[in-house]
């Protein structure tokens, strides 16, 4: 549609493809639902509304951690926010790709588990789950550090986009983009968790990346295209740990009271 819409064309089509989406999913989940004789549902309001809370808070976290990296590249000089832009497809793609699918077929199975009082099983399906996901994370990470160069010239150099702009992005690349193994291992633990019924953890430990980005950003004080993403990736990757430390610590206590 750019012919008739110009650049709002890219607006159109990426609300319009969500739309869709949202419509073959909704199709695909109640086509063979049978609602006739189900019992009326007596959850009370407050609590619809707080299980969601938990989500938002957690994603409020995560969400500024990048957040305050990209404020930050503002003044680190021309085009430095948008090449941290740049890199954060390259991070968002494969991040997308490692976690969405683990975790739709993850947590069901968690549920499942839960509900049965199976959780030395649920526990050991996670453990299992999050050492795969590191193994696939970091030999992602490494083998898109290693080729970051021309993967960028082949997706994005075209255009206004030159050859300035490849060093530039593959410059921020270095240190934004292993935050994807941090970011992943975070989500599939959180997720896992929240399958648990375990919501504190996930949403203290989302808030610990923000805190070591913006204490390292401003200890470090460097406008270098290099260290502009280290604040992200080494906050993510401590939040991972302290969750990974506080459910390992909590383990034995939820399996008492389970």
């Amino acid at each position: 549609m750019w012919k008739w819409l110009g650049v709002y064309a890219f607006a159109v089509g990426y609300t319009a493809g969500a739309w869709a989406q949202l419509a073959i999913v909704w199709f695909a989940a109640r086509r063979g639902l049978n609602t006739a004789g189900a019992p009326a549902c007596k959850i009370h309001w407050r609590e619809i509304l707080a299980k969601p809370a938990f989500f938002v808070v957690y994603a409020l976290g995560l969400g500024l951690n990048i957040t305050f990296t990209r404020a930050y590249a503002t003044h680190a000089g021309p085009g430095m926010a948008a090449a941290l832009d740049y890199c954060m497809r390259g991070v968002g793609v494969p991040l997308a790709l490692l976690v969405n699918p683990i975790s739709n077929s993850l947590l069901p199975e968690i549920a499942r588990l839960r509900s049965m009082f199976r959780l030395r099983e649920a526990f050991r399906l996670i453990d299992r789950t999050t050492a795969l996901a590191a193994l696939a994370a970091v030999g992602g990470c490494g083998f898109a550090l290693a080729f970051r160069q021309p993967a960028i010239r082949l997706f994005f150099e075209r255009g206004e986009f030159h050859g300035d702009s490849t060093l530039l992005v593959s410059a921020v690349f270095l240190c934004l983009g292993p935050s994807l193994v941090g970011w992943s291992l975070m989500e599939i633990a959180s997720r896992s968790l929240f399958a648990l019924d375990r919501p504190w953890p996930p949403v203290i430990a989302a808030w610990i990346p923000v805190v070591c980005n913006v204490a390292l950003t401003l200890w470090l004080h460097s406008y270098r295209p290099q260290l502009i993403g280290l604040g992200a990736s080494l906050g993510l990757l401590a939040g991972f740990v302290v969750l990974f430390a506080m459910a390992h610590a909590r383990r034995r206590r939820w399996l008492t009271q389970g």
